[in-house]
């Protein structure tokens, strides 16, 4: 009986076997599952410690190595573009871990893996790896990652704007605002006129020996000589400024203008109106009224033209305006051809001596009268002298020519 029961086994045993062989058999050849390059199971698995990938066995997730199915691979390696490459190691010259770290006591500059820095001097401060000094460092200033802009430098610590907002250019020094809200003057200082007072503006106005600027806050600060009073600003909000060759004008909130400083050819005295502009000129002044028709007074300046405008600047002895047509027209003395002013349309314009500049809508500059030199490059404004001239570019840079027998062209570069 026993051996009956053996005798089935093995006959059974060798009738499995012929089966999984049959199975395993395709027009003779043995096809096996699960191995390195061999088709997967049915299931798409493998024999360790192979993958799966496409329907074949592979090895998958080392280095040059398909990735895993799931997106990932081995320790130390990542999937780039569906194969396995080595991370970086963080050592000593190799990039930097996709964490931006390295094996200590390395430190990651610029994603690369570098000696870590050793202590800074006094007044130096570790950034990136590197010791800096933050009082002067554009990219650093004032601390770690703490750029300045590209028209400004580091002072102390702090970023100072080297763009300008506004320019005015006075008897012999030039004043302006740059972008930040600060004043800023040279040139002649005799008098000091050329030495602003801190503090946040809006507007400022350089005239012959003393200066006037208009604060955020709509009050008027005036420096320099005040031999007339023209430095002695009165109390009130106002909305725009001017400064003469001894007096100055500033429009108030409510549309009257007040002047003070010289009045020898009565260029205080105004006339009773509401305005929003105001020119000084030597000694005459001129508006805008509201209905934005014309009025000067003072020295005798000839009758302004009729027509309605939107800017007005004064020269010595004559004046010029830009219409609402964006056409200039301008009047007063003319033996210098200064008030021969050319046709098209402009955006701003200035009178000062015996010549008068104004810039086009395209940006470009035009000047007539004594010189019609006038520098190339695309301006926003410009502002005349007697004898020198300042415009800003469309970046914020100043531009100037003309005389400097007092360093009035010399716009400061460094820290104030």
């Amino acid at each position: 009986m026993k051996e009956n029961l053996r005798f089935r086994d093995t006959v059974l045993l060798a009738f499995a076997s012929a089966v999984t062989a049959a199975t395993n058999v395709a027009c003779g050849v043995e096809q096996r599952e699960g191995g390195l390059t061999e088709p997967c199971y049915p299931n798409e698995t493998c024999d360790a410690p192979y993958s799966c990938i496409d329907g074949t066995c592979l090895e998958a997730g080392g280095e040059d190595q398909p990735c895993l199915p799931d997106g990932t691979c081995a320790d130390r390696h990542e999937c780039v573009d569906g194969v396995c490459v080595e991370e970086p190691s963080g050592e000593l010259g190799q990039p930097c871990r996709p964490d931006g770290t390295c094996i200590e006591p390395y430190v990651c500059d610029e994603e690369i893996c570098s000696e870590p820095a050793e202590a800074c001097p006094d007044g130096l401060m570790e950034c990136g790896g590197h010791c800096v000094d933050t009082r002067t460092s554009t990219q650093h200033c004032g601390g770690c990652d703490s750029p300045c802009g590209s028209t400004a430098i580091c002072c102390n610590g702090l970023c100072v704007e080297l763009a300008y907002e506004q320019i005015s250019a006075g008897r012999y020094h030039t004043c302006g605002v740059t972008r930040d809200g600060v004043v800023r003057c040279w040139g002649l200082n005799d008098y000091g006129q050329s030495r602003p007072p801190t503090g946040q503006f809006t507007m400022v106005s350089a005239g012959g020996w003393h200066s006037c600027g208009l604060r955020t806050n709509g009050t008027v600060a005036c420096w320099g000589s005040n031999n007339y009073g023209q430095s002695t600003a009165p109390p009130g909000t106002f909305t725009w400024i001017s400064s003469g060759g001894g007096h100055s004008c500033a429009v108030r909130v409510d549309g009257t203008v007040s002047c003070w400083g010289s009045n020898f050819e009565r260029e205080t005295r105004v006339p009773e109106a509401y305005f929003y502009r105001v020119a000084t000129g030597y000694a005459h002044s001129c508006g805008i009224r509201l209905d934005e028709t014309v009025v000067c007074w003072g020295r005798d300046t000839r009758t302004p033209p009729t027509g309605a405008f939107a800017h007005l600047s004064s020269g010595d002895s004559h004046n010029c305006a830009i219409g609402v047509n964006e056409e200039v027209a301008c009047w007063g003395y003319n033996h210098r051809g200064q008030t021969d002013a050319p046709i098209g349309r402009f955006v701003d314009v200035a009178a000062d001596g015996h010549r008068s500049c104004a810039v086009r809508m395209d940006g470009a500059l035009a000047c007539w009268g004594t010189t019609t030199y006038a520098p190339e490059g695309s301006f926003t404004a410009v502002s005349l002298s007697f004898n020198h001239a300042c415009a800003i570019r469309h970046d914020g840079i100043l531009v100037c020519w003309g005389s400097n027998d007092q360093r009035q062209l010399d716009m400061p570069t460094g820290c104030p």
